[in-house]
């Protein structure tokens, strides 16, 4: 039984680590993509107003377009 409770707990010691490791990686992830949209809204030629009513208006990508805005 004691081996049991060690090898459990030595698991769930292990499942933390790899979740908080996974946690930090789409942290980066995040990170990144939020960079990348923020290059691409400072070169486009959009304004805000317009990329935020795209990204607010679900009918866009109902239509099929993802660009019609």
């Amino acid at each position: 039984m004691e081996l049991a409770e060690a090898k459990v707990a030595k698991t769930r010691a292990a499942h933390e680590k790899a979740v908080d490791e996974l946690k930090k990686l789409y942290d980066i992830r995040k990170e990144q993509q939020q960079e990348q949209l923020l290059k691409a809204m400072m070169s486009g030629k959009r304004s805000f107003e317009e990329i935020l009513k795209f990204i607010s208006d679900d009918t866009a990508f109902q239509c099929g377009s993802i660009f019609a805005f």
